[in-house]
């Protein structure tokens, strides 16, 4: 009965010592799950740090973005006001210039009938000097005529 015992306490004692390392084992691949898994939390809080900077910055580059598009949006409708107060001064400086052209013909047409009135009267006058001249020279030649006698 003692070699019974004994066996069995040698058994026994062997397998504790199996359990004792198995237990051993799974405390060592414990800590390097426990290691593992800092490791991850640590990843994850260094992830989560990024892409709050991540954030951050893209929340700056949309807010940049924004400023400019308005930026822009405004110095587009300057843009548009002067072009279209250019458009408005261009169109009254046309019509100034349809005004004095349509003067400046007004005042052709006027010089070209008043030049012509002068000319008239100047050919009138002409006429009537050359009558006189004619006449002249007539009682001239005959004043000569009658002292050549």
């Amino acid at each position: 009965d003692l070699d019974e015992e004994k066996s069995r306490y040698e058994k026994l004692l062997k397998e504790t010592n199996d359990i004792r390392a198995v237990i051993a084992a799974n405390e060592e691949k414990m800590e390097h799950l426990q290691g593992l898994c800092e490791q991850h939390k640590s990843d994850i809080r260094d992830i989560g740090e990024e892409a709050d900077e991540n954030r951050k910055g893209a929340k700056a580059s949309m807010d940049a973005a924004q400023k400019a598009l308005q930026v822009a949006r405004a110095e587009l409708l300057d843009v548009e006001k002067d072009r279209r107060d250019a458009k408005a001064a261009l169109e009254r400086h046309e019509q100034e210039v349809n005004l004095i052209k349509s003067i400046i013909e007004e005042e052709r047409v006027k010089t070209d009938e008043e030049i012509k009135e002068i000319i008239a009267s100047y050919r009138i006058m002409e006429k009537a000097a050359l009558d006189k001249q004619d006449e002249f020279n007539a009682k001239i030649r005959a004043s000569m005529e009658l002292t050549a006698c």
